[in-house]
């Protein structure tokens, strides 16, 4: 069997492909679809708000993982819609985002999750501000992370990365 192109070499992500076009049709169209989308998904249902934000999210990363990216939006749009408070969603979303070449929209919903993040989540803000190449905020961040589970590899990786990014000397410790 011959092997299966990968998305890259496919031109799948390459910024200058019809996903622009797309993009472009999905700002066009996105707030009525949503609307239907949001009533299709409402029939027959007997679940809780909170079942079907979750539900509507879980699709969006399905839809994302699948490469398409538009339907992705949709169901994140439709999550927002019911939960603007959901830190999750808006990272999922900038992923979305970040897929299709959109910097400046990916760059804005991880703002608003960083914002979002209440400070006991200090990893998960870690590595929002990290997306965001804030290396001050998140040397900060990493430093309450490492305090909070001092024996964990991954934090003191991230730490060692902030430091040399930021130029400054890393010293193991709290």
């Amino acid at each position: 069997t011959p092997p299966v192109p990968s998305a890259r070499r496919s031109g799948q992500f390459h910024p200058d492909n019809s996903r622009r076009d797309q993009g472009d049709r999905y700002n066009a169209h996105r707030r009525g679809l949503v609307a239907e989308q949001q009533d299709a998904d409402h029939e027959g249902a007997d679940c809780t708000d909170a079942d079907l934000t979750s539900l509507l999210a879980l699709k969006g990363e399905a839809y994302a993982m699948m490469g398409q990216f538009d339907d992705a939006l949709l169901q994140f749009d439709a999550a927002l819609a019911r939960s603007p408070g959901n830190p999750e969603i808006w990272g999922g979303r900038a992923i979305v985002h970040l897929a299709c070449g959109r910097l400046a929209e990916a760059d804005k919903d991880w703002r608003r999750q960083h914002s979002l993040l209440p400070p006991e989540r200090a990893a998960a803000r870690a590595c929002v501000s990290l997306r965001l190449a804030n290396y001050s905020d998140a040397r900060n961040e990493l430093d309450q992370a490492r305090q909070l589970n001092p024996g964990d590899p991954y934090w003191q990786l991230y730490r060692v990365a902030v430091a040399s990014r930021i130029g400054e000397p890393y010293v193991n410790g709290p």
